[in-house]
């Protein structure tokens, strides 16, 4: 279906990266569109951390020194 329409992963990645480095002026450009579109090649990038969750407890102890036992 999509080669039909000609697209294909790097005709996508192209009009993103247009959008993202449009220079103010130009037809494509708009901020909230650039910012999105930064958004997406960074993810398809791998530039961005995934989010890990953990959803177990997690156990902390607390160690402190008893002043009194240095002297």
């Amino acid at each position: 279906m999509y080669e039909s329409l000609n697209v294909d992963s790097m005709r996508v990645i192209s009009e993103l990266a247009d959008i993202a480095f449009a220079d103010k002026g130009d037809e494509v450009y708009n901020v909230t569109a650039k910012l999105k579109a930064l958004e997406q090649l960074s993810k398809n990038m791998g530039l961005q951390a995934n989010k890990l969750e953990n959803n177990e407890p997690i156990e902390v102890q607390l160690v402190t020194e008893d002043k009194q036992n240095d002297n």
